[in-house]
């Protein structure tokens, strides 16, 4: 017959589960914060210190004189 894996071997292997799930889950993050603050260079404003955001100003214009195109916008790191 088949022998029934015991209560205490199952909870032991579900809390490793658990904690070798949340070390890489920590890791993971850690790594990726230190690759973004890396990448992402200062920028000082007037108004407030900003690190890797900017600001981003729209004027709204009469519709009538402006013909209805489409278009694609490309940001792209110039590092």
């Amino acid at each position: 017959m088949v022998e029934d894996i015991s209560k205490s071997t199952i909870i032991v292997l579900v809390v490793l589960t658990v904690v070798i799930s949340a070390l890489g889950t920590w890791t993971v993050l850690s790594e990726v914060d230190k690759m973004e603050s890396a990448n992402s260079p200062a920028v000082k404003s007037s108004q407030t210190d900003m690190i890797g955001q900017g600001k981003v100003s729209l004027t709204n214009i009469d519709s009538t004189k402006v013909p209805v195109t489409t278009g694609k916008v490309i940001f792209q790191n110039l590092e």
